[in-house]
This record gives structure tokens, sequence and C-alpha cells, in this order.
């Protein structure tokens, strides 16, 4: 039978899509922070301020507060990824550490319920600056984390709202330190504390 140009590119899009798409989203999904003897060996410090904490991004007229979220687990996400973490409120306060990290929040995306009872996913970036203790940055770097949620009605909203960032921002972390355990510039200075009497 003779398909037409169109119909037969298509037909060789979905296929791709079948065979290649499942492959890549397993990649991302296995994804893991690293093992406890494989962590960064490096004492850091995370800036993690009044102000970062209180962190509220409007869209529309929904307010996602997720600033709050992420201070209830940034720190203890990092200590899957070095082995020292002191979370500090001031960049002065962090100059013993080896390196320095500060997060910043870019933006945050969301999709639009079809209704009650839909599920909704929610993008957060974060931009990530790491410091040596010298002052001199050696990584920067977005991140980005998404959580899925179904959204109740009316009576639901709030708390599946903050359910939905929760999600979000615990993906964020996690995925912040799959990147930091990846980068190269942490491992050399690594490498470079380990050498240094």
């Amino acid at each position: 039978m003779f398909k037409s140009p169109v119909t037969a590119l298509a037909s060789a899009l979905l296929l791709a899509m079948v065979l290649v798409l499942p492959g890549v989203s397993l990649t991302a999904r296995c994804q893991t922070a690293p093992p406890a003897d494989q962590k960064l060996k490096l004492n850091v410090a995370v800036v993690i301020d009044p102000e970062f904490c209180a962190t509220k991004i409007k869209k529309s007229h929904e307010t996602f507060e997720v600033g709050k979220a992420a201070c209830d687990v940034f720190k203890s996400a990092l200590e899957q990824g070095f082995s020292s973490v002191t979370s500090v409120a001031t960049y002065k306060d962090a100059q013993e550490a080896q390196a320095i990290l500060m997060p910043k929040f870019v933006d945050v995306s969301a999709t639009k319920t079809m209704g009650a009872f839909s599920t909704r996913e929610l993008t957060v970036l974060l931009a990530w600056t790491v410091k040596d203790r010298s002052g001199r940055t050696i990584w920067i770097e977005t991140v980005q984390g998404s959580g899925r949620n179904h959204m109740g009605n009316g009576f639901t909203y709030k708390t599946d709202l903050k359910e939905i960032i929760r999600y979000a921002v615990q993906d964020l972390a996690h995925k912040s330190v799959v990147a930091m355990d990846a980068s190269p510039e942490l491992r050399k200075l690594e490498q470079k504390t380990a050498s240094t009497p």
C-alpha cells in the first residue's frame, strides 16, 4: 500500500519516539547521588540566608513558596554529596569552608489544571554559584527540578500546592547533588585540597 511522504515521515517519527524516548527517560531516572565512599571530600558551607528561605515566585494568580521548602531539605540533601556540610546565613560566615555554595532561585513554571483532581507538573530552576576559600568562582550551574502531583478541588488546593512544591524542590536538591558530583571543577578542587598540607 502506498503511503504519502507526510504519512511515511509521521510513521518514522512515531517509531523513533517509541524507540528512543524510553531510553532517555530511563537515563534521567537513573541519576543517583554518589555512594558514601565517593562523596566529594570537601568541607563546604551552603549559604541559606533569610531572603533565600523567604523566596516566593508569583505566576499569574499563584504564589509558589519555593524558598521555605528548599530550606527544609537542602542541607540534608547536600550531605549526600560532600564529606561535611555547614549551613550559614551569610557569605562572611563561610570563610573557613573549602567551598562555598550559593543557591539562587531563577524561575518556576507550572502546568495548568484541567479541572478538579487533575495532575499538574511544577518545574523549578535554581542557579548555583560555588566559590573556593579565596573567593574565586569555580563553578556556576543552573539545575532544574520538577514534581508532579494531583490537584484536588478548592478545599485541598493549598495542601496540594505545598506538596507539588515539596516534590519539585526535593528533585531539585537531588539533581543539584548529582550535578556537583559530576563537576570536573569540584573534583579538581577536591584533589587540590587533598594535596595541600
